[in-house]
Formats: C-alpha cells, sequence, structure tokens
C-alpha cells in the first residue's frame, strides 16, 4: 500500500492492472497538481509579501428615481451617500427590481426611513 503522497503521483495508486503504466489516472492527474502546487506557492508567496490585488471601485448606477429623490431631499442625499457602498447597493438593487417607476417611488419613500438610520433595505 502506497502512504507517501509523492509516491502516489509517481507510481500510481496500487490499486489496478494500470498501476506503474503512463495510463494510471494518479499519473495523469500529476501534471495538473504541480500547476496548481505551483499557483498555491505564488498565491502564498504574495500573501507572505502583503501584496494584494488592486481594487477596482464600484460606482452604484442610481435608478432615475432615486437620483430625483436625493436631488429634492438633502437630508435623504446625506444620509444615502454615508451608507457603507454595500448598504447602497443593497437599496439600489431593491429598488430595481421594481418594473415601474411608480413602485420604485413608493419603495424610496418606505425605504426613506431606513436611509435616514444607516440601514440596507433588508436590515431590520
Amino acid at each position: 500500500m502506497i502512504t507517501d503522497i509523492e509516491d502516489y503521483f509517481s507510481r500510481g495508486c496500487g490499486r489496478c492492472e494500470r498501476f506503474v503504466t503512463p495510463n494510471c489516472s494518479a499519473r495523469q492527474w500529476a501534471q495538473g497538481l504541480r500547476r496548481l502546487r505551483a499557483y498555491l506557492k505564488e498565491a502564498m508567496a504574495y500573501a507572505e509579501a502583503g501584496i494584494r490585488p488592486p481594487r477596482e471601485p464600484r460606482d452604484v448606477e442610481l435608478p432615475p428615481e432615486l437620483a430625483d429623490a436625493l436631488e429634492a431631499d438633502v437630508e435623504l442625499a446625506e444620509a444615502f451617500h454615508a451608507l457603507t457602498p454595500g448598504r447602497q447597493r443593497s437599496q439600489v438593487i431593491h429598488l430595481n427590481s421594481a418594473k415601474k417607476s411608480e413602485t420604485r417611488v413608493s419603495r424610496i419613500e418606505a425605504l426613506r426611513s431606513r436611509i435616514l438610520a444607516g440601514k440596507g433595505a433588508l436590515e431590520r
């Protein structure tokens, strides 16, 4: 029985007649696993060096009804822009799920108190 992982991938699994032949599945996986190990070493080096991928700022595209409401109500605009980006997206996604403009306007009125309280659309 093979217990060392490197033996497993260099010699084969030892469970079938393909053992120690190039057709052994374990040998076919070895090349992919070598690439995976290389990727993992590269990622660990980045982590040890403290290198992180650059973050792209995501701007929230406001529905026209919300943009109009924010222009008309300064208090609401200040509260909305004080929300975290995730909570802003939460509000926008909730508003954009409505198909009709009238529904979005009524949702803005209903969500006003939540926005002023600094909460997302689905927070309690």
